[in-house]
């Protein structure tokens, strides 16, 4: 009963991954729109799904102490191949393929997060050179100053003081 829980339980924990993995997906497309909106809202989302996960992850790790216990196993500690072992011949090639599956989706999600992070990273750019254009072209004396007062050359386009 208990290998049968984990199964189950790591089959649900993979599902929520490959959800993350959409909204990685679809949150680099409102990156490249330029969708703040949809991606505030992805985002939000993102991290309920974030939240499930950990709960997830949680349970997963009591059920493996769980069975290290009830193995034997110090410190209830168990590795994925000694796992393995302990899981019924019916139900070997099920862990086996889930646990392929489950790695390529981390590794998709890794490659998707990478990219999203480039493409936040080179619009970061592009808006900090267009700032510098638009101070460079509009000079650092033409916001409002009282006559007398010396200028202190604030490189702001609007000056807050006033």
């Amino acid at each position: 009963m208990l290998y049968e829980n984990f199964l189950n339980l790591f089959k649900k924990e993979y599902e929520l991954y490959c959800q993350l993995q959409d909204m990685a997906e679809r949150k680099q497309e409102a990156i490249v729109d330029n969708n703040v909106e949809k991606l505030t809202e992805i985002m939000h989302n993102e991290q309920e799904l974030i939240d499930k996960i950990s709960d997830m992850e949680e349970k997963r790790r009591e059920l493996l102490a769980e069975i290290a216990h009830k193995q034997g196993f110090e410190g209830d500690k168990i590795s994925f191949q000694q796992l393995f072992t302990l899981f019924p011949e019916e139900d070997k090639a099920e862990l086996k393929e889930l646990k392929e599956d489950f790695l390529e989706v981390l590794s998709d999600l890794q490659t998707t997060n990478e990219s999203n992070r480039q493409l936040i990273e080179d619009s970061l750019k592009i808006n900090n050179f267009t700032l510098q254009l638009i101070r460079q072209a509009a000079g650092k004396n033409v916001t409002y100053k009282k006559p007398g007062k010396k200028d202190e050359g604030s490189d702001h386009i609007i000056d807050r003081r006033a």
